[in-house]
C-alpha cells in the first residue's frame, strides 16, 4: 500500500518539497520574525503562480523528452543559453553552499560538535549517495524525506496561534513598498518560484521517459497525453499544496514567537532556533533545528542536479542521475564540483541564516529571464508540436514571470545607494555613451582590402550599460552588467592599430544588440591595517575594507578591468578615445572581439605594494566572438606588480606587468618561408603557439589640477594578433589637466601621444600582403604608425559629459604610403 502511495507521486512532490530547503526555512522564518503576520498571504497568492511554473516546466520535459536546457541548445542561440545556465549555475551553488552551512550549524545546535565537520560530511554524503544511487532508488528516499516537513505543521500547533488575525492577514494582503518589504516579498517570490526547481522538473521528466520502458515523449506518442498531462497536474499541484502550506505555518510560527516578542532580526540559525525555544518548548526548538537538517538532505541533491542537468545539456552532453558514472563522467563532474564549490564558499565563513535569506533574493531576480525563456519555448509549435500551452497556463506563467519582473525592478528602484553608510546590499548604476567620428579624405597611393578607407567616412558607435552588485556576504558579491550597443567603427575598425575610437572594441556592426557583457563574483578577505570605505560605484558596493587584504574575481568580465589600469588613460567613455593611449598596445590581452572574456583573478593589496595575477580563456580564431573552452591548449596568464608612490608631496604609480598566450594562433614566419600557403597564416594555426611580452604604466599626479601618464610595451611579434590589436612595440605617454584655473573644475582637458612598431616579421608579412585581423594594406612601405589626441570633456550636467576630440594619425597601419589622418569626434556620455 504504501509502494502504491509513494508511486503515485513524481518529479511534483519531490520539487515542492525541496523548495522548502533552509533556504525557504530561512527565508520564511525572517519574513516571520520581521514583519510578523504581514506576508502571510504570499502563501495564497503564490500557489497559482508557482504551481502553473511548475506544471509549464513539467509539460516541457514530458512533451519534448528534453530538459529546458537541452531544449534551449536546439532552438535558440548558444550565447542566450549560455548566459542563463550561468545564472543558474551561480545562483544554485550559492544555494546549496548556503543549505549545507545551515544543516552543518543546525546538526551542532541539536547535538553538539563542530559544525564544519558535520558540513563536510554531509556534503560527501550527498555526492555519494547522488553520484553511485540509481535514479530510481535514491528518488524513493527522497519521497519519504519530504515527510520531515511536517515538523514545521506540528511546531505551528505546539504554540498559541490568534487564529482570526492570521486568517485576516492570509486573505487580505498587507502592502508596503519600503525596501526591506519588498526584499522581503522578492526573497519570499524567488524561493517559491525558483528556477532550479523549473529546470530539475523537466528534466526529471524528461528522465523518466527515458527510463521507463512504456513512458514516450509526447510530441512522438500524442496517445499518452490524457493520461500524463492529469499526472502532472495532480502531482505538481499536491506537490506546490504541499509546499506553501508547510511555508505557511514557518512563517506563522515565527510570527507567533519570535515577532510578538519583539525578535525581528534573525541573524544565524543558532539564535532562530534558541530564540524559539524559550517562546515554544524545546521541542518545537528540536524540530525546527532538525528540520533544517532533514529539507538539506532532501533539497542538496536537486540544487546539485538541477545545475549539472541544465550544464549538461546546454553543452549537449550525456546527462541522467539513471545513468553509471562512466557513462555520463562531466554530468557527475558538474554534481561533484557544484557541491564542492558550497563545501569550499563555507570556508569564508559565509552567515547561514543571512546567506540563505539573499540566495532566495538572487533567485528571485534570475527568476525573470529564467522564465520568460521558458514561456517562449512553451508556446512554439516548433518546440512542442500539438502541445503548446492551453489558454490558462499561457496567462499564469507570463503573469508570473510579469510580478517576478515588477517586483524586482521595484526592489531596485527603491534601493538607495547610500554612499553614508558602511555598506549596501545593492546598488545600481548605469551609462550611455554616444560616439560619432569622422575622418576628411587623405593621401592614399593604394588601399587593400583591410585598409582605413581614403575617402570620408562617418561612423557612430553606441554603448548602454546597466552595473548592476549585489552584495552575498561579507566581502562577497555578484555583479552583472548587461549591455545594449550599436554601430560601428570608422571603415568598420580596419586599417589603423592604433584605433581611434575605443568604443569600437565592444560594438559589432549594424544595429542595436543586447547582451551580457559581464557576470562576476568578487571575493575580499581583508588582513589587516586601518579600514578604508569604498563608495558605491560601477561594479563596487559601499563597503568597508581592510587596507591590507585578498580580492579574487571569477567569471565574464574585460581582463583590462583588473590589469594595465590607469587614473588618466583608460577609458575611452570619459577620457581619451585611442586604443593605444588607453590601454597598452602591445599587450594582446585574452578578449572576444566585443572586448570580454571569462577567466579568474587574483590581489593582493598592502599600503604601497600589490600584486595580481590571472588566467582568462582565448578566443576560437583570431577577434572571434566566441570564446575557446579549450583551457590546457588555449589560454592567457598576465601578473602585474604595483608601486604606489608619492613625489614632491603628489601620489602616483608604477605598474609593471607581464603576459603569455598559449592557443593556435598561426606563425609570421612560417607562412613567409612557405610560398604554397599563399600569404594565408591561418594554414600555420596550430595548438601550442606563444605570444609573451611585458608592459610599463606610469600614472603621476603633478599638481592637484595636472597628471600625467606614460606606457610602454613590448611582445616578440612571432605569431599573429589574437584578440586586442596589430602593435608589437608601443610607447605612449600624456597630460590631464582638469579646469580649475579656468573655474570649470568638473572639465577636463588632455594631450598625448603614442608611436607604435611591429617586429620584423609582423611587418614583412604586412609587406608580402598578407593579411591581419585589423591591417592589410596589400603591401607596406613601412614606418611606425604614430598618433597625437587631444580632447576636451565639458560637463554639462551633473551626470552629462559632451566631449569634442581630435586626433591625428600619421602612416596608418604602418604604411608611409597613406596618410596622414584626421579624426574628428564629439562624445556624449550620461552615467547614474
Amino acid at each position: 500500500m504504501k509502494k502504491k502511495f509513494l508511486s503515485a507521486f513524481g518529479p511534483g512532490l519531490i520539487t515542492g518539497a525541496s523548495d522548502d530547503d533552509p533556504s525557504g526555512i530561512a527565508t520564511y522564518s525572517q519574513v516571520g520574525a520581521q514583519f510578523g503576520l504581514g506576508m502571510l498571504w504570499t502563501m495564497l497568492f503564490s500557489f497559482p503562480l508557482m504551481g502553473a511554473i511548475q506544471e509549464i516546466s513539467a509539460w516541457i520535459g514530458r512533451v519534448t523528452g528534453h530538459g529546458i536546457a537541452d531544449n534551449l541548445r536546439r532552438h535558440y542561440p548558444p550565447w542566450l543559453l549560455r548566459s542563463l545556465v550561468a545564472l543558474l549555475f551561480v545562483a544554485n551553488t550559492l544555494n546549496l553552499a548556503a543549505d549545507l552551512g545551515a544543516m552543518g550549524s543546525c546538526l551542532s545546535l541539536g547535538i553538539g560538535g563542530p559544525a564544519f565537520l558535520y558540513t563536510v560530511l554531509f556534503a560527501l554524503g550527498s555526492m555519494t549517495l547522488e553520484v553511485f544511487i540509481p535514479y530510481t532508488r535514491y528518488v524513493k528516499v527522497l519521497k519519504w524525506l519530504t515527510l520531515v516537513l511536517f515538523a514545521y505543521v506540528v511546531t505551528a500547533f505546539m504554540i498559541h496561534v490568534p487564529w482570526r488575525a492570521a486568517l485576516k492577514a492570509t486573505f487580505v494582503p498587507h502592502l508596503s513598498f519600503q525596501v526591506g518589504y519588498l526584499t522581503a516579498f522578492i526573497a519570499v517570490l524567488g524561493t517559491t518560484i525558483s528556477p532550479y526547481m523549473a529546470f530539475w522538473q523537466a528534466s526529471e521528466e524528461a528522465e523518466e521517459v527515458q527510463v521507463r520502458r512504456h513512458d514516450h515523449a509526447l510530441k512522438d506518442h500524442p496517445e499518452e497525453a490524457p493520461r500524463q498531462f492529469r499526472r502532472i497536474r495532480i502531482d505538481t499541484y499536491i506537490g506546490m499544496a504541499f509546499s506553501n502550506i508547510v511555508a505557511y505555518f514557518i512563517i506563522l510560527a515565527t510570527a507567533t514567537t519570535l515577532h510578538a516578542h519583539g525578535v525581528t532580526d534573525i541573524q544565524t540559525a543558532q539564535q532562530a532556533a534558541q530564540a524559539l525555544e524559550p517562546l515554544a518548548g524545546h521541542l518545537a526548538f528540536l524540530l525546527f533545528t532538525f528540520g533544517i537538517v532533514g529539507t538539506g538532505l532532501l533539497a542538496v541533491p536537486v540544487l546539485a542536479g538541477s545545475a549539472a542537468y541544465a550544464l549538461g545539456e546546454s553543452l549537449g552532453w550525456r546527462v541522467g542521475l539513471e545513468k553509471r558514472p562512466r557513462q555520463a563522467k562531466r554530468f557527475y563532474a558538474i554534481i561533484v564540483v557544484s557541491t564542492s564549490l558550497g563545501l569550499l564558499l563555507n570556508i569564508l565563513q559565509l552567515n547561514p541564516i543571512r546567506a540563505l535569506f539573499w540566495s532566495a533574493v538572487i533567485n528571485g531576480l534570475v527568476a525573470v529571464p529564467s522564465l520568460a525563456m521558458m514561456m517562449v519555448l512553451a508556446t512554439q509549435p516548433k518546440v512542442m508540436g500539438a502541445f503548446v500551452l492551453p489558454k490558462y497556463l499561457r496567462i499564469l506563467g507570463w503573469l508570473a514571470t510579469a510580478i517576478m519582473g515588477a517586483a524586482a525592478i521595484g526592489l531596485l528602484a527603491t534601493s538607495a545607494h547610500a554612499d553614508d553608510a558602511p555598506s549596501e546590499w545593492w546598488n545600481l548604476h548605469a551609462q550611455a555613451t554616444y560616439l560619432p567620428q569622422g575622418h576628411a579624405p587623405f593621401h592614399a597611393d593604394y588601399s587593400g582590402p583591410n585598409s582605413l578607407a581614403a575617402t570620408t567616412d562617418v561612423q557612430a558607435t553606441l554603448t548602454s550599460t546597466l552595473f548592476l552588485g549585489v552584495r552575498l556576504w561579507k566581502g562577497g558579491a555578484l555583479y552583472a552588467n548587461p549591455e545594449l550597443d550599436g554601430g560601428a567603427g570608422l571603415s568598420t575598425g580596419f586599417g589603423v592599430a592604433g584605433f581611434p575610437n575605443g568604443e569600437a572594441t565592444r560594438v559589432g556592426s549594424g544595429g542595436l544588440r543586447l547582451y551580457l557583457s559581464r557576470l562576476f563574483y568578487r571575493q575580499t578577505l581583508d588582513v589587516g591595517g586601518p579600514i578604508e570605505q569604498q563608495s558605491s560605484e560601477a561594479n563596487q558596493l559601499a563597503a568597508p575594507l581592510a587596507q591590507d587584504h585578498w580580492t579574487f574575481t571569477f567569471g565574464k568580465y574585460a581582463a583590462t578591468d583588473i590589469f594595465d589600469q590607469n587614473r588618466y588613460a583608460h577609458d575611452p567613455r570619459t577620457q581619451f578615445m585611442n586604443w593605444a593611449l588607453m590601454d597598452n598596445a602591445a599587450w594582446d590581452f585574452p578578449a572576444n572581439s566585443r572586448g570580454y572574456t571569462w577567466g579568474a583573478a587574483l590581489e593582493w593589496q598592502q599600503a604601497e605594494w600589490s600584486w595580481r595575477a590571472g588566467g582568462f580563456l582565448l578566443p576560437t580564431y583570431a577577434n572571434g566572438p566566441d570564446l575557446d573552452q579549450n583551457i590546457a591548449h588555449a589560454h592567457g596568464v598576465v601578473s602585474e606588480i604595483e608601486r604606489r608612490v608619492h613625489w614632491l608631496n603628489h601620489p602616483g604609480t608604477w605598474r609593471l606587468l607581464g603576459f603569455l598566450n598559449e592557443g593556435f594562433m598561426g606563425d609570421y614566419r612560417a607562412t613567409l618561408n612557405t610560398p604554397e600557403f599563399g600569404e594565408d597564416i591561418t594554414r600555420t594555426r596550430g595548438a601550442g603557439a606563444r605570444k609573451y611580452g611585458y608592459g610599463l604604466n606610469i600614472d603621476q599626479e603633478f599638481t592637484r589640477d595636472l597628471g600625467g601618464f606614460l606606457r610602454a610595451g613590448w611582445n616578440d611579434g612571432h605569431t599573429e594578433t589574437w584578440a586586442f590589436t596589430e602593435v608589437d612595440r608601443t610607447l605612449s605617454l600624456g597630460l590631464s589637466l582638469n579646469g580649475a584655473a579656468w573655474r570649470r573644475a568638473e572639465d577636463t582637458v588632455g594631450f598625448a601621444g603614442a608611436i607604435n612598431a611591429l617586429s620584423p616579421d609582423h611587418r614583412a608579412y604586412l609587406a608580402a600582403g598578407g593579411l591581419g585581423f585589423i591591417l592589410g594594406d596589400g603591401r607596406l612601405n613601412y614606418g611606425t604608425e604614430n598618433i597625437l589626441e587631444t580632447y576636451y570633456a565639458l560637463k554639462l550636467l551633473k551626470s552629462v559629459t559632451f566631449t569634442v576630440d581630435a586626433q591625428g594619425i600619421w602612416n596608418p597601419g604602418y604604411n608611409r604610403d597613406r596618410g596622414p589622418a584626421a579624426v574628428f569626434a564629439g562624445r556624449l556620455h550620461w552615467e547614474l
